[in-house]
């Protein structure tokens, strides 16, 4: 008789590589193992939208042979890449951008380009300080059950231009003292 146990014993795990890219729309890849009576075998598998790093999706019957005719289960372990512009936290996801501090000072509308590739018009209004987290709704990851999207959070981090004309530098200390 095969318990619980050893029908837990006889699954075949794996860890499969996606990029962020793949958590907002899903992603079929074809995975390649080895079973324990040494068969290679290929599957297609489906990597839901809204995947989580550290999840876990069970696919019955394509494990270990447990018995002839029975067989284990097939685990896929979801790691998702870093990547190279956007942190994650849960369904957030965090963007530094580089802002000129004269921009911060007079405001400006600056382009975020999304994890999608679109791009976003955000207004940075006049007298923003460095270091001020903008928010934009439902720009996030996807929610795997109810779809319901987390924020994209865009940190502004001021630049400091060089400027080498005296004269500019002394306009601008002229100005440091009228503020």
């Amino acid at each position: 008789m095969f318990n619980q146990r050893n029908h837990r014993q006889m699954a075949v795990q794996l860890a499969v590589d996606i990029a962020l890219e793949d958590v907002l729309q899903g992603k079929s890849l074809i995975i390649t193992y080895q079973t324990n009576r040494n068969r290679e075998e290929s599957v297609n598998i489906q990597v839901p939208r809204g995947a989580k790093h550290g999840d876990q999706i069970r696919f019955q019957g394509l494990g270990n042979e447990i018995a002839p005719g029975i067989r284990g289960d097939l685990i896929v372990i979801i790691r998702i890449k870093k990547h190279h512009k956007f942190e994650v936290d849960g369904l957030n996801l965090y963007y530094k951008h580089n802002i000129s501090c004269l921009d911060l000072i007079t405001g400006t509308e600056i382009i975020v380009e999304t994890l999608d590739r679109r791009n976003l018009k955000v207004n940075v209004p006049a007298g923003t300080q460095n270091g001020k987290i903008l928010s934009l709704s439902q720009q996030g990851l996807p929610e795997r059950q109810t779809g319901r999207k987390g924020n994209l959070y865009v940190e502004l981090f001021a630049q400091i231009p060089r400027v080498k004309d005296p004269g500019i530098i002394d306009e601008i200390d002229d100005i440091k003292k009228r503020i």
